[in-house]
Formats: structure tokens, C-alpha cells, sequence
């Protein structure tokens, strides 16, 4: 884990019901934030994207070594 200390302000917040539990999908516009903290939440933010669409790819049944068109 990485700390990253940031000031920002809660622009909106949306919750969800997940199971049992509430869930909040909250937004931040941060204030005050060094490049190099901006540049580790960017590269975070993109693994997750990877990951969730790797795992919706899986989940697919559609493989990842022909997932692109072949010739």
C-alpha cells in the first residue's frame, strides 16, 4: 500500500444496497494533490480497469488468447 495525503471536496455521493450492506459510490474533486500522487491513482485506477475486464472477459467463456481477430 501506498499513502497519498490529499485535500478534495465530496462532490457527490450515490448508495447501494449490496447483499447486506450499504455501498457508497462517492466523488472527489481533489484540491490539492502532488503530480506525483496524481500519477499513482491514475496507474491504480487503470489495473483495476484491467482486472475487472479481464475478469469479465473470463467470466465470458471468451479466451484470452483469441480474444483479438486472427487472419
Amino acid at each position: 500500500f501506498i499513502t497519498i495525503h490529499a485535500f478534495g471536496e465530496v462532490v457527490h455521493v450515490t448508495s447501494s444496497l449490496e447483499e447486506t450492506s450499504p455501498v457508497y459510490d462517492t466523488g472527489i474533486r481533489f484540491l490539492d494533490l502532488d503530480p506525483i500522487d496524481k500519477e499513482r491513482i491514475i496507474s491504480h485506477l487503470f489495473q483495476c480497469e484491467r482486472i475487472a475486464l479481464r475478469n469479465r472477459r473470463n467470466k465470458e467463456g471468451i479466451c484470452e488468447q483469441h480474444s483479438e481477430k486472427t487472419e
